[in-house]
């Protein structure tokens, strides 16, 4: 997915980088919360129904751990 496209609900988040890598990172709870449901087949409003944030809480996440070379989207 290019990183133009609209993130939505219906997103498939994929990490970018290997799962043992991200504790390498400084990264707030929400985004924490956001990628232990990321699994590459789960979309953002699913994963949202089990993190309870909001869809547009975890539409910023997504994108911004996009930009930072954590996630792709599909």
């Amino acid at each position: 997915m290019d990183a133009l496209d609209p993130t939505e609900g219906a997103t498939v988040p994929t990490l970018a980088v290997a799962v043992e890598d991200l504790e390498w990172f400084d990264l707030p709870p929400q985004a924490r919360r956001v990628l232990r449901h990321v699994d590459g087949s789960a979309r953002l409003d699913e994963i949202c129904s089990k993190t309870g944030d909001s869809l547009d809480d975890a539409i910023s996440v997504v994108e911004q751990l996009t930009r930072e070379g954590l996630l792709s989207r599909r």
